[in-house]
């Protein structure tokens, strides 16, 4: 197959898939343009003129062979946090692997779905990226059929059952075709394609934090979080600005205006102690679901959502909140309701941060509106454009659900699933391991979208009480990360860009200065304004994630990359570091983070040996001058993106300024020419020690304040100064 057969002989014979099963021809008007590296599809349907009216449940696009019996394709989900992305091996007649699904119904076990979109390898620099632009209507998705000899690709979108007329042109979301020689170019267009329809909102600033989720569950009080704030106050330099407080903080975790007895103080008094320490209040709000003993459940049975074979409130068993029902805000009187819990959040209690549970095409499933000919993706986006309208410009919103009806209504979004101190889980799945590659994946969102957020970073050496095994069995203990996980998990969250936020009891993990010393590594974070770290190795032809990752670094005084090797596998494993695709051509420093040891000066590809299994290499690539310069820091993960205020080479001297936080026990690592010699140092610093017996590196080794100056003054050859 080739690319012009996708690109330009795509064939749009739309069919409508009725109740049970029954299926008829639409008429279609399709308008097709080139943007931008992209070719866009304006698709709208209609019943044929001189019909019956009828209910459509869906609508198929197209329908193609795309006459390869193997391919490497990537499948995107957008439906909830914990749905897996990633990259996989297909081959006619045989099924696709089993993907966890959230909130998605679609396909059979001979099709992988895709939501909204797919990327596939068709040759060596030659890839072709399918999927929907928009998603603030219907439930758009592709379909990767494995059944024949060949593999099928097809589009749909989900109407959930739509009174259509004969005539009447119904628009369906729009969908592009890009082609490009990599991954990274293809979601790139994607990405700023879908972004700009969309209106984005991306905060100014990384959302810095605290949240008390990965430690207490729902069972802390206002004394725990008071414990921490002194910890939290010290940390201000970093930029932590956020308490935020997870599920479990109001009785039933839902009766959203009545904080239960662990917060006697309540929430608005609790909220101006924040603001009087310059940190502002975050809460946690589910407002799709409703225990089933709230008030509004017993006031208003007439908001609930119906069951759409009794006609009764449609009853969930379990939930987050317990027993539950689902709020159908359809219905007016129930959006306003909603309107005034969060006008109270913003207005009365000031808070600065909502962090929203939900919301799912899950809930929904065997469920009616009151509302006639309206779909859940237009109800999760009307309730969106309330909460956004109440918020207003100062608060910031997390959503946690269904990306595609938040995209330009948040401004952070979970791109995980809860995060745990495990990379497996006890029955063998991954956790920490997929939570890493779902970040690193879902990076080229990240500043376009929203910033992404992988909800908490954990870091403890000591369990957790209240964060046992959940539903494995009595007795079981918390567990903690070994060091190669912490390191790996560290360098994904600072690669993959998005909101920190810690999550332990402050006062506890202060009693070790390892552990602060530990935040300093990845706060502050780097504002790299559009995108996190790109996979490089992509299509490795046998359905394997990508190992390798690069992040450009911007600063006034120097551009260079910082690249990730992440090593998921059980087993010790040597990989390549292709130098020309991260960097381009030329001689480049190479300088691993974690170990602090230089790798060398390099061109082409570079062997990256012995990484040691679910551990990690971060190399700093710097292009080499030929004179004195900075190749790596043991301060911040990006080696100089935010704990170096300037480094420059002037004259015969390297002068350098170090703006870190925290600056005991740091050290700079400077290459020098092997005939050159360090002739004197002035500094600021409180102290400081030449180490120069790793030649050609330097190692200077200090403890300094606040900005902290360096003049290294070099002797060339000759004695050349």
């Amino acid at each position: 197959m080739s690319k012009r057969h996708l690109l330009d002989q795509l064939l749009i014979e739309p069919v409508a898939l009725h109740e049970r099963g029954r299926t008829s021809r639409l008429k279609a008007q399709v308008q097709r343009r080139d943007e931008e590296g992209a070719r866009i599809h304006e698709v709208s349907v209609a019943l044929p003129e001189g019909g019956r009216p009828g209910v459509v449940e869906q609508v198929r696009l197209f329908d193609i062979d795309l006459g390869i019996k193997g391919l490497e394709v990537y499948q995107e989900q957008y439906y909830m946090p914990g749905n897996s992305r990633g990259f996989r091996s297909l081959r006619g007649g045989e099924k696709p692997p089993k993907i966890k699904w959230w909130g998605a119904t679609h396909g059979d076990e001979w099709q992988l779905l895709c939501h909204p979109m797919t990327v596939i390898q068709l040759g060596p620099k030659d890839i072709v990226l399918v999927g929907f632009t928009t998603g603030s209507r219907w439930e758009a998705y592709l379909l990767l059929d494995t059944r024949g000899k060949s593999i099928r690709l097809s589009a749909w979108c989900n109407l959930f059952g739509r009174q259509m007329q004969p005539g009447q042109q119904v628009a369906m979301e729009e969908f592009v075709v890009v082609r490009g020689r990599t991954f990274a170019e293809c979601v790139n267009v994607f990405a700023r394609r879908t972004a700009d329809l969309a209106h984005a909102r991306v905060p100014r600033k990384t959302v810095i934090g605290w949240s008390d989720w990965q430690y207490w569950r729902e069972e802390k009080s206002e004394k725990d979080l008071r414990e921490s704030l002194p910890v939290l106050e010290s940390l201000k330099p970093t930029g932590m600005r956020y308490l935020i407080v997870d599920g479990g903080w109001c009785d039933h975790a839902s009766e959203w205006l009545t904080p239960c007895h662990k917060y006697p103080s309540g929430m608005k008094k609790l909220s101006a102690m924040l603001r009087q320490r310059r940190l502002e209040l975050g809460l946690w709000l589910a407002p799709y679901l409703t225990n089933v003993a709230t008030k509004v459940v017993r006031q208003h049975p007439e908001w609930m959502i119906r069951d759409a074979k009794t006609g009764k409130p449609l009853v969930r068993k379990t939930s987050n909140v317990g027993q539950c029902m689902m709020i159908d805000y359809t219905v007016p009187e129930a959006m306003q309701w909603l309107r005034n819990i969060v006008r109270t959040f913003v207005r009365d209690w000031k808070i600065g941060y909502l962090k929203l549970d939900g919301p799912s095409l899950a809930h929904y499933l065997g469920g009616i509106f009151r509302e006639k000919n309206v779909t859940p993706v237009e109800v999760i986006r009307r309730t969106l454009q309330v909460i956004r309208e109440e918020c207003g410009e100062n608060v910031i919103v997390e959503g946690e659900g269904l990306f595609g009806p938040s995209i330009g209504l948040v401004e952070t979004q979970r791109v995980s699933q809860d995060n745990h101190p495990f990379w497996y889980h006890l029955e063998g799945q991954p956790c920490l391991k997929e939570n890493l590659k779902n970040e690193l994946l879902a990076s080229y969102m990240h500043g376009r979208y929203w910033h992404n957020h992988r909800e908490n970073v954990i870091i403890r050496d000591f369990l957790s009480p209240f964060h046992a095994w959940e539903g494995i069995g009595e007795g079981r203990k918390d567990c903690t990360l070994n060091e190669n996980e912490l390191q790996s998990y560290l360098s994904g969250a600072t690669l993959s860009g998005g909101a920190m936020l810690l999550t332990e009891p402050m006062a506890q993990l202060a009693r070790s200065p390892r552990h602060m010393e530990l935040i300093s590594r990845f706060l502050p974070h780097y504002e790299p304004g559009v995108g996190g770290a790109a996979p490089i190795d992509t299509f490795r032809g046998d359905g394997r994630q990508p190992a390798v990752y690069a992040m450009p670094i911007h600063r006034s005084f120097e551009d260079w990359h910082v690249a990730g090797i992440f090593n998921m596998e059980d087993l010790y494993e040597n990989f390549v570091l292709p130098l020309g695709d991260v960097a381009g051509p030329g001689s480049y420093h190479i300088f691993d983070y974690w170990t602090e040891q230089y790798l060398g000066r390099c061109r082409g590809d570079v062997a990256i040996k012995d990484v040691p299994a679910h551990g990690c290499r971060i190399l700093a690539i710097r292009r080499a001058t030929g004179v004195p310069q900075l190749v790596g820091t043991n301060m911040h993960i990006l080696q100089g993106a935010v704990d170096i205020d300037d480094c420059r080479f002037e004259g015969q001297t390297l002068n350098i300024v170090v703006g870190h936080p925290m600056q005991r026990d740091r050290k700079l690592f400077i290459w020098h020419p092997k005939d050159w010699r360090l002739a004197d140092v002035k500094t600021d610093a409180r102290d400081y020690l030449v180490d120069d017996r790793q030649s050609p590196v330097t190692c200077i080794h200090f403890n300094g304040g606040k900005k902290t100056k360096f003049a290294l003054r070099w002797r060339g050859p000759g004695g050349r100064r």
